[in-house]
């Protein structure tokens, strides 16, 4: 069974969010086109010969795994995430374009980020994300902890150390990195192979989907931490035989009209949010769901954004009108690039950015104070008769410097928003938009 990939990278002082338009990419959310983005994927590394030595694990694989807790169920957590998330992703929608996030993804890079900071950067970034440093390293921390995967979700955590005296890593730091995240840890000299090495170890925890999440390193460049988190489900009720309907039409968000394959079926439980109606669809076997919204007849996907929040989002899919949803709805396959510095500093951490950073408990570069440099996202989806299978990067890098019967039809022929989420807290694994087909 294919795995449904969700790819976190999360990398001390680089994040990226570039741009996303499903087969080709877009100027990204501050209309800065990155250019690097486009290099990254010329070439395909066959990794050959490449191995990877996690400090700590070279005899015992389990030799540095932390605790496990219970999967969250906490509804301030499950808000957090997505009132992050859906504000996140209002800065990466464009007004006709095709946009896809992991906010558990870029959370949990964030919460690994968090945990080097101190003072006013700390400060920002714990309002930004909703939670204290503590909570999200206890909560975050199991969520995302190897030893918290199943068989559709699966996680994985790297922190790469530069070894060359550049960085005095603090000790504690990594103690907390390992223990709270499970991470491996591997000390490096930064250099081309370095590079080949991580974009190998995302590689293998993606199933090979994300090969070249780098380009090089920076000279500048002294760590990265990287979540990677892999899911695969299979729908409870696959589409078959008359369920798959091609040549129907699906109308862009420019008034183009499009031949698409549709996907009918029937549903129960209406969702019903802001200025959108939706329905749920339950992957087999386990406790995740598709969640469509469809904007009403008039409304843009970005007024429809504006319409709810995250606590909003949560309520509504845990809490959908029991009666029986029509629907149809396209196959999609769509790819997303996002360079995130200006979303994050926008929503009200800027400092983790700048010169005034401060990351001491990561450590200290003889260099200059520590901060992040770039932040980058890449994601995709595919949605067809059988399932989902996603994905999603964040690399943080871090520089020196029971009712009546009712029924409702809904037919997906327009522009519309989607998500994927967990079922046992209504918490959003994915956010997207399909806006061009």
């Amino acid at each position: 069974m294919k795995k449904f990939v969700a790819v976190i990278c999360s990398v001390f002082l680089l994040l990226i969010l570039a741009s996303c338009n499903g087969e080709k990419i877009i100027d990204d959310i501050t209309t800065t086109v990155v250019d690097a983005t486009n290099a990254i994927n010329k070439v395909v590394d066959t990794f050959e010969n490449v191995v990877l030595r996690p400090l700590g694990k070279e005899d015992d694989e389990d030799s540095v795994k932390g605790p496990m807790n219970e999967r969250i169920s906490n509804k301030n957590i499950a808000d957090a995430t997505a009132d992050f998330g859906f504000e996140l992703f209002g800065y990466a929608l464009q007004s006709d374009g095709n946009a896809l996030i992991s906010p558990v993804s870029v959370m949990a890079a964030l919460a690994m980020t968090a945990d080097g900071a101190n003072g006013q950067t700390l400060a920002e970034m714990e309002a930004v994300l909703g939670m204290t440093n503590e909570n999200l390293r206890k909560n975050y921390g199991s969520y995302v902890h190897p030893a918290n995967s199943d068989e559709q979700l699966e996680f994985a955590n790297s922190l790469w150390l530069r070894n060359d005296g550049a960085l005095q890593v603090n000790k504690n730091f990594v103690d907390r990195t390992v223990e709270a995240y499970g991470a491996d840890v591997f000390s490096e000299p930064f250099n081309s192979s370095t590079c080949r090495k991580i974009n190998y170890w995302i590689s293998e925890n993606t199933d090979g989907e994300i090969r070249k999440m780098l380009s090089e390193i920076p000279s500048s460049t002294v760590s990265y931490i990287i979540n990677t988190v892999l899911f695969e489900a299979e729908w409870q009720n696959p589409y078959r035989g008359n369920s798959v309907r091609k040549n129907q039409v699906f109308t862009n968000a420019n008034g183009e009209k499009q031949k698409v394959t549709m996907l009918a079926s029937g549903e129960y439980g209406l969702v019903e949010l802001g200025k959108t109606k939706g329905f749920i669809k339950r992957y087999d076997d386990c406790d995740y769901a598709f969640v469509g919204l469809l904007p009403n007849e008039g409304v843009t996907v970005g007024e429809a954004l504006a319409s709810f929040n995250g606590e909003n989002f949560v309520d509504a899919v845990n809490n959908p009108k029991p009666m029986k949803v029509v629907v149809n709805i396209p196959k999609f396959n769509l790819e997303c690039k996002f360079e995130l510095n200006d979303a994050l500093r926008s929503m009200g951490m800027p400092t983790a950015f700048s010169s005034a950073a401060d990351f001491t408990n990561l450590g200290v570069s003889p260099f200059g104070n520590i901060y992040i440099g770039k932040v980058y996202h890449n994601t995709f989806i595919r949605f067809d008769e059988k399932g989902t299978k996603a994905g999603a990067a964040t690399v943080v890098q871090m520089d020196a410097e029971s009712a009546p019967v009712e029924i409702e039809y809904l037919t997906f022929d327009r522009p519309f928003i989607y998500a994927v989420i967990d079922t046992a807290s209504g918490m959003p694994i994915f956010i997207g938009a399909v806006q061009n087909l």
